[in-house]
């Protein structure tokens, strides 16, 4: 009977029902492998806590309520140019000897490798993929923007006029593609790649782009780009791409104080009842891990406001961005709200 009860209401639930259905599950079984590996979630707190123990805003970080710093700095982590990784298991317990009956300080045992430098607390686990991800698309954000600022005027994103359309076909050919479009398309590979910055090729190819764009300025009477200029505008590329570049720098720091900023302006969803199947389950208290919609239903799209980032392009994959990264805060507050100390 308790068989076909469920099966009926799946099969009258809506659509929201269901996804609230899902949700709920994904948040039980997350919370289950999470707290196998770390035993407790007061481990969890103290993880936390010790994430946070320190941390100041940078000058360019909108103000935060106490209890959402911790998206500032998350939003720090992800503009560090070490990727940004969890811990998979809790400390170990502690250990007694006979010289010394204290409990002995695990992190200061010789044989304990130390923690990479980029490391989020155990809450940020299951989202690391995530993560990972947005934080290689904000160093592509970051480099497009970079490269942009090479071409002189506006007019040189545009790429040869394209020709009528009873000429053209299903294929457009990148030479019709904008400035942006030409890079965006040799950096999105670029973002689910696990080695450290783009490879030599790449570096020659957005070089190319630049000093096409660039030519394309030239007029009239000069056939040909100054060879001097050329190699200034390729060695401008080659150093624009490393992230301790004054230029990277400054940009990416706008980019992360932009994103902080919508972020934190997100309206927070008012939650509404819902049809879900947890019988004699308390209801979480408001504030702490309360479910709500998912992002998506109440806002579907974030406008970051961030100098240099004007773009058309850019600016739609930084608002792509920002929902992706809103989506994951939300996500991990409703799942682990009640072991975020601040």
């Amino acid at each position: 009977m308790h068989d076909d009860y469920s099966n009926a209401v799946l099969a009258t639930a809506s659509e929201q029902e269901l996804a609230d259905m899902v949700a709920t599950m994904a948040e039980t079984q997350e919370q289950g492998l999470v707290l196998q590996l770390w035993e407790s979630k007061e481990a969890m707190r103290k993880a936390w806590a010790n994430w946070m123990d320190g941390f100041r805003p940078v000058d360019s970080a909108p103000q935060a309520p106490p209890k959402q710093l911790w998206i500032l700095n998350l939003i720090q982590s992800l503009g560090k140019p070490h990727a940004v990784t969890s811990k998979l298991v809790g400390p170990p317990p502690p250990q007694v000897t006979a010289n010394n009956s204290d409990n002995s300080d695990p992190s200061s045992s010789p044989n304990q490798p130390p923690e990479p430098p980029n490391m989020l607390p155990p809450q940020l686990l299951f989202s690391g993929p995530t993560l990972f991800r947005l934080q290689n698309y904000i160093q592509a954000l970051t480099i497009a923007a970079s490269l942009r600022s090479l071409v002189p005027s506006p007019r040189l994103a545009t790429g040869p006029s394209p020709p009528p359309q009873s000429q053209m076909n299903d294929f457009i050919s990148p030479v019709n593609l904008t400035f942006t479009e030409r890079i965006w398309a040799l950096l999105e590979p670029e973002i689910g790649a696990t080695d450290d910055g783009p490879s030599e090729t790449k570096v020659i190819n957005f070089a190319d782009e630049v000093v096409m764009a660039y030519s394309s300025t030239l007029p009239p009477s000069v056939a040909t780009l100054d060879p001097h200029l050329e190699r200034r505008l390729r060695d401008t590329v080659d150093r624009i791409l490393r992230t301790d570049d004054p230029v990277f720098i400054l940009l990416q720091k706008r980019l992360l104080a932009a994103l902080s900023a919508a972020l934190l302006s997100i309206p927070i969803s008012e939650e509404r009842p819902s049809v879900r199947l947890q019988s004699g389950r308390p209801r979480p208290q408001r504030g702490v891990s309360s479910p709500s919609p998912p992002l998506e239903t109440a806002q579907s799209e974030v406008t970051v406001l961030a100098k240099g980032f004007e773009d058309p392009l850019i600016a739609k994959q930084c608002s792509i961005a920002a929902l992706t990264l809103g989506r994951s805060v939300e996500w991990v507050g409703r799942v682990w709200g009640d072991t975020m100390p601040y």
